[in-house]
């Protein structure tokens, strides 16, 4: 089987012979494990005549224990700590490296030599509870389970999932790279993360804005992309250009003057607008603004821009608007810490509803998100992103009502 992506590596070791080792074929694990659990069960069956039933008792509890397994290195051992330069070049060697290039299908399998040792130790442990006999059906069950992790691991990667609990799996496991390294420890279950609270719930909505933008569009004019808690999402081409722009519409029984407060309060922003880590307002001059942004990027470097903000208010017909543009030339200069976003142009639009009822919002955008955000990153954030962000102003709005 040919690996999938070809390409320049980054290196673990200066020696050749290590890194080689370091590195796996996706056939490497069922070859080195297969014969293993079919010795094993074949022991348990033929040599220790073990029945039926004990054998898939014993079975069942190695799979559930592999998941638990599975569940814990994950934690607490593939992200150990870095509590010292030796700790940190530890954890880098074992995980981080994957995290580092989540691309190199090369170091989406465990290699030979950690799995070998890992198995003995584990194998050694479930002696000493089970005894000799019960070991073996119980250990084949839980490689068994290894393998379907190694492998399901890899299938998340390669994106040719093609079920829905692939697409599941794969949604979960790219959310745990880029959005919520600190939860989703489960690659082929969700169970002991539900039971222990690590699901992350919440994550990737800032990535998800940036690399929506990312997105091809695949038509002229407005493509509806789906409609989410109310919230329409659509895109169009733009001329000369691989990014689209998009637009977000919302209905809200809020009053629209209430809506454009909260969206012209932009100190408050970092308060309310998911990984928005910094608004400094360079200068205010009633209705327009120059603001400096800094945006937390998830395992990936944060991103800044300056832009000019205007606002135009037709209190008669209750329409308010306001405009964003890029204006890097009025901000602080680029640094070592931040990847410029170039260019972004949009409007927020608040506008009485349906027989002057409520509200309708409308959120439009495009630009150069800057530096390289996969593809793969955007289609799976873009189902989320903006209209967690149109959710986020009606939430803050609702929460602030009084002041309105």
């Amino acid at each position: 089987m040919p690996m999938p992506t070809p390409r320049k590596h980054v290196r673990l070791f200066r020696s050749d012979a290590l890194e080689r080792l370091s590195r796996v074929h996706p056939a490497t694990p069922v070859l080195l494990w297969a014969p293993v659990v079919a010795w094993l069960l074949w022991r348990s069956v033929v040599v220790e005549r073990l029945e039926v039933v004990t054998v898939i008792a014993l079975g069942a509890a190695g799979l559930i224990a592999w998941s638990f397994a599975e569940y814990v290195l994950h934690r607490f051992v593939f992200h150990l700590a870095s509590t010292s330069p030796g700790a940190s070049r530890l954890q880098f060697v074992m995980h981080g490296i994957h995290h580092h290039d989540p691309n190199d299908s090369t170091r989406w399998l465990m290699p030979p030599i950690p799995a070998i040792a890992g198995g003995v130790v584990l194998f050694a442990l479930a002696r000493i509870f089970l005894g000799g006999t019960l070991v073996q059906p119980f250990f084949a069950c839980f490689l068994i389970g290894y393998l379907v992790y190694d492998y399901t691991h890899f299938a998340v990667h390669h994106a040719g999932v093609r079920t829905r609990l692939g697409r599941y799996l794969r949604r979960r496991h790219l959310l745990h790279h880029f959005a919520t390294p600190e939860a989703r420890w489960g690659v082929t279950s969700p169970l002991w993360d539900w039971i222990f609270g690590t699901t992350g719930a919440g994550g990737a909505v800032l990535i998800g804005v940036i690399a929506l933008l990312a997105s091809p569009a695949v038509a002229a004019g407005w493509e509806q992309l789906f409609q989410k808690h109310g919230v329409l999402v659509e895109r169009r081409a733009v001329a000369g250009s691989s990014i689209p722009e998009l637009r977000a519409t919302a209905t809200s029984p809020l009053e629209p003057s209430a809506i454009f407060e909260t969206l012209w309060r932009h100190a408050e922003y970092p308060a309310f607008i998911p990984h928005l880590k910094r608004l400094d307002l360079l200068s205010d001059t009633g209705d327009e603004r120059i603001a400096y942004e800094q945006i937390a990027m998830p395992l990936a470097r944060d991103r800044d821009y300056t832009v000019r903000i205007r606002r135009r208010v037709d209190r008669k017909a209750q329409r308010y608007e306001m405009t964003f543009t890029s204006a890097n030339e009025a901000g602080p200069p680029t640094d070592s810490r931040h990847v410029r976003v170039t260019s972004i142009k949009g409007s927020w639009t608040v506008e009485p509803g349906t027989e002057g009822k409520g509200s309708v919002v409308r959120y439009d955008v495009r630009g150069e998100p800057g530096g390289a955000i996969p593809a793969w990153v955007a289609r799976l954030a873009q189902r989320e992103a903006i209209v967690d962000l149109i959710r986020a102003v009606l939430e803050r709005t609702e929460r602030t009502g009084d002041r309105h």
